[in-house]
């Protein structure tokens, strides 16, 4: 296994804080099991921002807890950390020899962390865009936000949270929001554009465009084993010529009324064309009469933030668009 940069703090009683990584270009990895970029152990009050991560086969960045880095548990996690204004593209672990034909790369991926912010990140031509999860039993990350990045073109999902299987850990309190999701699992994983799996408690997906690829899968919900895994609202949804699928508790609906009689969620959700600019481009800003713009709920700035993915004011008078970009 090798890495790009690894940061890990060892140490109880002193962390590794203040740390800032910013403006390097890392690519062309052979990184086996590991990440291009990792912080893991006793890290606290960090920033990883305005990098360029690209054509590695593995994670591009990950923060990451509970591997007995630090002597205790109670200091074992990066936390209290910004991963914002990234680029990451054409990463992907397919052909790895650590996984094999799988596509399990994230561009970012949160393992265990807490209180982090994930904002205005580009990443594309990925396996999985952002991942939020825990691989630790009995162990989530939690408390963080993922808001206004923009992923695309992903061979398996776009935004993933809780745990891969049943006997590893999950995520709880992880908000999304904000976010465009576009023609991801392009593979035909049937993860869709947004994924919840194990262990998934209290989470938020609110004001987000998702965009199905060819296998209409917008949400992906595909077990019960929590009660309140997210609470859905305000989302834009389109499949296009593809059957639209949402997947909620393991069951499939294949109507936006069926999934929010069914589920209980996304009782504000609107399936329309979200109206790109330009999918050739791609372009994923909205036009103006899209019904994405000044339809999504104000949830104040310490949830949205302050600036959209371009740079722009994230709210604009009494309302805010749906997706990574303001009007």
């Amino acid at each position: 296994n090798a890495f790009g940069l690894k940061v890990d703090g060892t140490r109880l009683a002193t962390s590794i804080s203040e740390l800032v990584i910013a403006g390097n270009e890392i690519d062309h990895l052979v990184l086996g099991c590991s990440e291009s970029f990792s912080l893991d152990g006793n890290v606290e009050h960090w920033q990883i921002v305005g990098n360029t991560v690209h054509d590695t086969n593995n994670i591009a960045i990950g923060a990451i807890g509970f591997e007995g880095v630090a002597p205790d548990p109670s200091v074992d996690q990066a936390r209290d950390g910004l991963i914002a204004d990234n680029l990451v593209y054409n990463i992907s672990s397919f052909g790895n020899p650590a996984y094999g034909n799988e596509y399990a790369a994230d561009g970012i991926y949160i393992d265990g962390s807490t209180r982090i912010v994930i904002e205005r990140n580009i990443v594309h031509h990925v396996d999985i865009g952002i991942e939020v999860a825990s691989e630790h039993s009995g162990r989530t990350s939690s408390d963080v936000i993922v808001r206004s990045n923009l992923v695309y073109a992903g061979n398996s999902v776009g935004i993933s949270i809780g745990g891969y299987a049943a006997n590893v850990g999950g995520s709880e309190r992880v908000t999304i929001v904000n976010n465009t999701l576009y023609d991801n699992d392009r593979a035909d994983t049937y993860s869709g554009e947004f994924q919840i799996q194990f262990h998934a408690t209290d989470n938020v997906f609110k004001n987000n465009i998702v965009r199905a690829s060819a296998s209409g899968v917008l949400v992906n919900a595909f077990t019960a084993d929590t009660a309140n895994p997210a609470a859905m609202d305000r989302n834009l949804y389109y499949a296009g010529a593809a059957t639209p699928a949402w997947i909620w508790k393991g069951v499939e609906y294949n109507t936006l009324p069926g999934y929010v009689g069914g589920s209980g969620q996304d009782a504000g959700a609107v399936s329309a064309n979200p109206q790109f600019v330009d999918t050739a481009t791609p372009d994923l800003r909205v036009l103006p009469a899209s019904p994405a713009v000044g339809a999504g709920l104000n949830l104040g700035t310490a949830i949205v933030g302050t600036r959209d993915v371009a740079g722009q004011a994230r709210i604009q008078g009494a309302q805010i668009d749906l997706g990574a970009y303001e009007q």
